[in-house]
Parts: structure tokens; C-alpha cells; sequence
């Protein structure tokens, strides 16, 4: 779209355009202008996108605009636009800044307080980024609009900060997940819910009874959601917050994996054909779990760094692949084959999967399924190490890329097994 026609006075379609009026005045329907004539200009047939005609466009439509009485509502339906350049992005924040410190505590300072940070992370060094989300978790509207549901991205953007960041603000992220309330509708409580991972990760740095509030109040509003979701015939969601059930019910989500004993795992099928029935049989020696799925790309492009560590130790260390009945083999370059109710066939088809992808590791079916809630596995591949007193030191690893920090943790590991075995402990 060119840019003459975006700075038309004419409101409504031209060349298949949407159009805007350069009025100053911010309406809730010149929210809806701004937002359709953006949208159409990314989505233009036949129209190349140039980064440089994007932020002109944003500035002729969004520098016009008077802000000084624009609702919060709309705030946040344009602030990801703002983003875009720097004249842009200080106007916005100018606005904010002022919703946040005129001294009201309330909800729409909250929302304000979390727009402001999100719209300012991506300009800011780390020492900015620590020092501005410090002052979100501390405004006393932010809990208020966690509670209401207006928390933008905040909780998604967690799982992109840097773990100093996340250590420095441990406590005030718990805050965050004691701040949810279970009235809110499915799709903000998932989203939330889907990020409770980073409070798991950091369960060292928060107080423990904060991490307990925190945990108990993500486990009741998942209990109620199923209960709601039933009572509404919402199979899907009843489904998903089931699931989350179990997840905040596993070790992983207790916070009790790393630097716990492992987790129980049963076997129901080994590739080397020496059957262990479960995963503490291998107490004793140094174990590196890999939770994998032959449909998965990525678990088959991290065997040969699997293969590699194979061949450095040797049976020094147990590297077990644990896969589950998933209903269906992918035979490489294959179509998939059917096994649904046909574990045995299932077993047999990995038998000579293993053999012709040159697995040298065991490879094990079992009970539990591969996306295993005590181990905290929610994508695969997915690497666990456990020490030889069947202590979990590592979790949630990947085997692709360098195998440096793997072998590195392996070897620390195998020296202390060693003293340990010397000094007849």
C-alpha cells in the first residue's frame, strides 16, 4: 500500500485498502480503523512487505493521535504497534508511565505498569530489563489485574528472561500465580497455566511457603476448571486442564525431581532383551534417560550425538531411549504403520527400527507415557541424567547440538560414583 494512500482523509476501502483519517481524537472505532488498515497492509495480495513502508505507515497513523485520554482498553489493543520505533515506542510509555505514577494503586495502573514493560523490554539491557520487571511485580495494581485476567503476555514472556532476571524476582513471580483466580476464562487460564514451568524451575529461589501458596492455588484453579469445563461440555478444555492436574501432581510439578530420587519408571519392553522391570534396577550406576518417539524429527537428528556417548562410555553409563505405545510406527522414509491395540506389533516394528537408525543404546518401552509428567517432559527429545544413587541431578537437557555440558555433567557425576565406591560408601 503506498504511502499516500494511507494519509488519505478517506475513511474506508481503497485499491482493496483499508484507509484512515488522520483525526486526532482516539475513539474505541478508530482503534478498530487503525487495527484493520495495519492488518491489511501485512496481508495485501500481491504486495511486498518492506519493514521501513511497516513503520511509516504505524507513525502516520499512530504519531496523530492524541492520547491523554485514551482508555487502557485501547492502550492495549494498539500497544504492540508502538513497538516498532523508537519515537513511537516513547510516546506510548510517556502515556503509560503517567497512568502508572499518578498514585492510583488500582487495576488499570496494574495494566498500565505490565504494558509498559512489555513494550519496552525489547530497547532494554539486562540491568533495565531486571530493574523494570522488579517494578511491575511490586506495583500494588498488578495483582488486581492478574486477578481480572488483563495481564497482556506477562506470563508468556517469562519463559524469555534471563534466569538472573528470573532468581532476582522469584518471590514476586510466585506472587503472580497466587494472584490467578480460577473465574477466569479457559483460554487466560491456560495461558497462564502454561507457563508454570518457570515457577517449577526456580522453586530454589522462592520462599517455601510462597512456593507452596503458589502451587496449591495453580492446582485448585486446575481441579475447578475441570469441574467447569464438564459442567459446560468443554471436552477440550476438561481434557487439557485434566492433564495439568497430573503435570502439578507429578515430581516435576511438586518441585521435587532435581536433587530427588528419581521418579518411578516400569518397563515393558527393552531392545537389548534383558528386562529390567524398572528404572531403580539401575541403581548403582549413572543413568542418562532420553524421552523420544520415532515420529519425532528432532529425537532422530540428536542420534548420533546419543550414538557418540554410546561409544565414550560404554557400559560405564546406562543411556536408555524411553519411548511409549504411541498407536502408530514411523518407519524412516516410510509411511506410518497402524499398531493401535497391537502393542506386540508395536515392540517388534521398534525391534527393527532400532537395528537399521543404528541405536547402540537400549531402547525401552514403558508404562508410563513418554511425555512423562513426573520428569516434567512437555516436548521431546527431552534428557534426564541421574546419579548412581538414583538421584536426579539434571533434567530437561537436550542431546542436540554440542555435547559438551552432557559429558561435562556425566563425568562429574562418574568421578563421584568412583569416590564414593573407593571409600566403600
Amino acid at each position: 500500500m503506498r504511502r499516500e494512500v494511507v494519509c488519505s482523509v478517506l475513511s474506508g476501502m481503497m485499491a482493496g485498502v483499508v484507509v484512515v483519517s488522520p483525526a486526532r481524537a482516539l475513539t474505541d472505532g478508530k482503534v478498530e480503523e487503525i487495527v484493520k488498515a495495519v492488518h491489511s497492509y501485512a496481508s495485501e495480495p500481491g504486495q511486498e512487505f518492506s519493514q521501513n513502508g511497516y513503520e511509516a505507515l504505524l507513525e502516520e497513523l499512530l504519531l496523530p493521535l492524541n492520547l491523554d485520554d485514551a482508555s487502557i482498553d485501547q492502550l492495549e489493543q494498539l500497544g504492540v504497534f508502538f513497538v516498532y520505533t523508537p519515537v513511537l515506542q516513547k510516546r506510548l510509555r510517556d502515556k503509560l508511565s503517567v497512568l502508572v505514577d499518578n498514585g492510583d494503586e488500582g487495576v488499570i495502573a496494574g495494566r498500565a505498569a505490565i504494558l509498559r514493560f512489555m513494550t519496552s523490554m525489547g530497547g532494554m539491557n539486562s540491568a533495565e530489563v531486571t530493574r523494570e520487571f522488579a517494578a511491575v511485580l511490586e506495583h500494588p495494581g498488578v495483582g488486581e489485574a492478574i486477578a481480572e485476567g488483563c495481564f497482556s503476555d506477562l506470563f508468556g514472556i517469562l519463559r524469555f528472561l534471563a534466569p538472573s532476571v528470573l532468581d532476582d524476582n522469584a518471590a514476586g513471580i510466585a506472587s503472580l500465580f497466587i494472584s490467578l483466580s480460577k473465574d477466569l476464562p479457559f483460554a487466560k487460564l491456560s495461558e497462564a497455566i502454561e507457563c508454570s514451568g518457570v515457577l517449577l524451575e526456580m522453586k530454589q529461589s522462592v520462599p517455601d511457603e510462597q512456593f507452596r501458596i503458589a502451587h496449591e492455588n495453580l492446582l485448585s484453579i486446575c481441579r475447578e476448571a475441570v469441574a467447569r469445563a464438564r459442567k459446560e461440555g468443554a471436552v477440550d478444555a476438561e481434557g487439557y486442564f485434566k492433564s495439568k492436574v497430573v503435570f502439578l501432581n507429578g515430581s516435576y510439578g511438586r518441585g521435587e525431581l532435581l536433587n530427588h530420587p528419581a521418579p518411578s519408571l516400569t518397563f515393558d519392553w527393552v531392545s537389548n532383551g534383558v528386562k529390567p522391570a524398572r528404572l531403580s534396577e539401575y541403581k548403582g550406576r549413572v543413568v542418562v534417560l532420553d524421552f523420544w518417539a520415532t515420529w519425532c524429527g528432532p529425537c532422530l537428528a540428536s542420534f548420533p550425538n546419543l550414538r557418540a556417548l554410546r561409544k565414550k562410555y560404554d557400559d560405564e553409563v546406562v543411556i536408555v531411549g524411553v519411548t511409549s505405545l504411541q498407536g502408530r510406527h514411523f518407519p524412516m522414509g516410510e509411511p506410518p504403520i497402524d499398531t493401535s491395540g497391537d502393542p506386540q506389533r508395536e515392540f517388534e516394528l521398534m525391534r527393527g527400527f532400532v537395528e537399521k537408525m543404528e541405536m547402540t543404546w537400549t531402547v525401552a518401552f514403558t508404562e508410563e507415557d513418554v511425555f512423562n509428567s513426573d520428569f516434567g517432559v512437555m516436548g521431546i527429545p527431552h534428557l534426564a541424567i541421574i546419579d548412581d544413587q538414583g538421584i536426579v541431578r539434571y533434567n530437561g537437557l537436550s542431546p542436540l547440538g554440542p555435547l559438551g555440558d552432557k559429558t561435562e555433567a556425566i563425568d562429574a557425576l562418574l568421578e563421584v560414583a568412583r569416590e564414593r565406591r573407593a571409600g566403600g560408601k
